[in-house]
């Protein structure tokens, strides 16, 4: 008995120590260090360089599929809709947000006027018709199953776009902020190992040299 009222005697102090060790080495966060500034003067122009993981499989938005080709596009094409820095779809070639009938299988869409293409033609309805056509009917298109719920597309008037949908689908608007949502005119010549394709207004065109770089155009 003695000898264990002894160790315990012995441990108490110890662990007391021990404890006041811990508490000892918890400290107050100290104030975030300043971030250096960057004292360069800002400067219209340049050149900024994006690496790629790989390059696009298509420089074609009804027939693209990878995450690479889709980061290109989003630099150089424009879509009806796109997502803002608060993640809200936001009209881009459309004019404002869809409107979708009582029974929501009709959908209509304002295009946007003064719009043209690199060739000087204008966006209009029958532009998104033929190109949302186009992403429907194409053989090996990739934006098929992403349109699967619409029925058929007309050009009401120059600048109205009426979508059927087979049943009503809400994600419609989300998927036209990507490549299905893409008004497009397409020219390409293929040299060698050189393509050259005009995908969008506001955008004359991108040369890419396979294995190298899709290079867009400056403005």
């Amino acid at each position: 008995m003695p000898s264990t009222l002894l160790r315990r005697a012995t441990l108490l102090p110890l662990a007391a120590v021990l404890a006041l060790a811990g508490c000892g080495s918890i400290k107050s966060p100290g104030p975030a260090p300043a971030a250096s500034g960057d004292n360069r003067p800002v400067k219209n122009g340049g050149t900024l360089r994006v690496a790629l993981s790989a390059e696009p499989d298509k420089l074609d938005p009804t027939l693209a599929r990878t995450l690479v080709g889709r980061t290109v596009f989003n630099a150089i094409c424009e879509k009806l809709y796109d997502v803002d820095a608060k993640l809200d779809v936001v009209p881009q070639l459309a004019a404002a947000l869809p409107e979708f009938s009582a029974d929501g299988k009709t959908v209509t869409i304002k295009v946007r006027t003064g719009v043209k293409f690199a060739d000087g033609t204008p966006l209009d309805a029958a532009a998104v018709k033929t190109s949302l056509d186009r992403h429907i009917t194409l053989t090996g298109s990739a934006r098929k199953s992403e349109l699967s719920s619409v029925a058929g597309v007309d050009a009401t008037d120059p600048t109205t776009v009426t979508v059927h949908l087979k049943a009503p689908f809400v994600p419609l608007t989300a998927v036209l902020a990507d490549r299905a949502g893409m008004a497009w005119r397409r020219t390409a010549s293929r040299s060698s190992r050189t393509r050259t394709t005009t995908t969008r207004p506001r955008c004359t065109s991108t040369r890419w040299c396979t294995g190298s770089s899709p290079t867009p155009p400056r403005g």
